[in-house]
């Protein structure tokens, strides 16, 4: 009895009542605070292309666009955990590579966004600029990891407009 959990589900298990676990309570996960904001900014205002390079499966990401139409309407790429063109798992760069060779953008011509370290190494990996947004409740080490490995950290997404990144906009 490890951790005194009395029959402990098998890995496999595990991994599948959490999936449906997480399914189940998409509906009531809201998007990050300045989120929408930012991605109208940037598909709107600058007309960038945008991609989702998430861990997640394909089958959770398209729970949420039931539940965030509107942003993801401004996504045109979306790259899960478990897409075939994806070998490794973050921290290997693959995940991003590959959004960014659909979306036809150099990497170093991306901006990765970032609440988890592996992440943050990715896309750091695949040569792209890191804003990482860490979680409020992080420790001081992990905060600190953030900021020695990403170009920048925000404490929310709010804030990126301050940090003055954006190319001028496009007409």
């Amino acid at each position: 009895h490890q951790w005194g959990v009395k029959d402990p589900p098998s890995a496999r298990d595990f991994v599948e009542q959490w999936d449906t676990f997480m399914v189940d309570h998409l509906s009531t996960v809201e998007p990050c605070q300045g989120a929408n904001e930012l991605v109208a900014q940037l598909a709107d205002e600058h007309k960038l292309p945008l991609a989702i390079a998430t861990s997640s499966k394909a089958a959770a990401v398209q729970q949420k666009r039931k539940h965030h139409v509107e942003m993801f309407q401004k996504i045109s790429t979306i790259v899960c955990g478990d897409d075939p063109a994806v070998t490794n798992a973050k921290p290997a760069p693959d995940i991003y590579l590959e959004a960014a060779r659909r979306m036809n953008v150099k990497p170093e011509h991306c901006i990765v966004f970032e609440d988890g370290i592996s992440g943050v190494q990715a896309g750091k990996a695949a040569g792209c600029l890191v804003v990482a947004v860490p979680d409020s409740q992080c420790s001081l080490e992990e905060r600190a990891e953030f900021e020695t490995t990403a170009d920048i950290v925000l404490d929310s997404l709010c804030q990126f407009r301050e940090a003055n990144l954006l190319p001028p906009k496009k007409k």
